[in-house]
């Protein structure tokens, strides 16, 4: 159990950067903390552009724990962050470290507010940070999450600053398929390389019905490597097991310094599946 609570203070560090250097600059998302948990001191530095491109940072751990880190992706939502690290000492040198956490506040009466939501290893250092609304990848080896015991995290989530006259991105090309209990979608993004933001909703209906039956949307934050890129995504399928819907995917991208794109739309008959 200590070990568990020990790994959760370098979760705080995976989004920390100099309180008085970050406080002032709008230029981009980044978070700040320093504290102690138990007996392990940690004190770190991230930062990344406003849509969490281009991230850079490094996390030192001392005390029970010995390690340090690079910052490998950083996802900012409002007062709630995501970072992903690669291990580079100790005896889990390469491997993955993801956290999110919550800042909440100054601290009261000298008590820490903010709190950890999730914390854990990763085989391999993760490419791609989840959202904050998101829950950890499958993969991850939990290490525990809680309130501090001590310290402070500050998180601030940048708006991109676009002109009028920046082009939007383009989605040439969406395909949905059908796989085993959910939909895999596949869709073309282009824009600019940094990050790309995909905004799925999906609603179904009793074929040949308008009145959807059910409807839900999610959000991702991914990393755009090049101009034009491929990126995959699935949905799980729900209802009564047996039923045909007709699924309707709408989606809208938009990528570093370029606007939303058009609503790219696809449809699809499926069979919900059987427990």
């Amino acid at each position: 159990m200590r070990t568990a609570t020990l790994v959760l203070a370098c979760t705080l560090v995976g989004a920390a950067v100099p309180a008085v250097a970050g406080a002032q600059d709008p230029a981009g998302d980044f978070a700040t903390g320093a504290g102690h948990v138990l007996l392990t001191d940690f004190a770190g530095t991230t930062r990344a552009g406003p849509n969490g491109e281009n991230p850079v940072g490094s996390l030192t751990v001392t005390g029970y724990l010995d390690f340090t880190t690079t910052t490998t992706c950083f996802n900012v939502a409002g007062n709630r962050v995501v970072s992903g690290h690669r291990i580079e000492t100790g005896p889990r040198a390469g491997e993955g470290f993801l956290s999110s956490a919550v800042d909440k506040g100054e601290p009261v009466d000298g008590k820490p507010v903010d709190a950890v939501i999730y914390s854990g290893l990763l085989p391999r250092p993760p490419v791609n940070c989840p959202s904050p609304d998101d829950p950890p990848p499958l993969s991850l080896w939990s290490t525990g999450g809680g309130p501090l015991t001590s310290g402070d995290i500050t998180v601030v989530d940048a708006d991109e600053q676009l002109s009028d006259t920046a082009p939007p991105a383009r989605v040439p090309d969406l395909s949905v398929r059908l796989r085993p209990r959910a939909l895999a979608l596949s869709a073309r993004v282009c824009g600019r390389p940094g990050i790309a933001l995909l905004r799925f909703s999906v609603r179904s209906s009793w074929p040949g019905r308008a009145r959807p039956v059910a409807r839900s949307g999610w959000r991702d934050e991914l990393r755009q490597g090049a101009r034009c890129q491929v990126h995959r995504v699935t949905w799980p399928l729900g209802g009564r097991p047996g039923d045909v819907r007709e699924y309707r995917v709408t989606l809208r991208a938009r990528t570093t310094a370029r606007r939303w794109s058009r609503p790219a739309q696809r449809r699809l008959y499926a069979v919900a599946p059987f427990p």
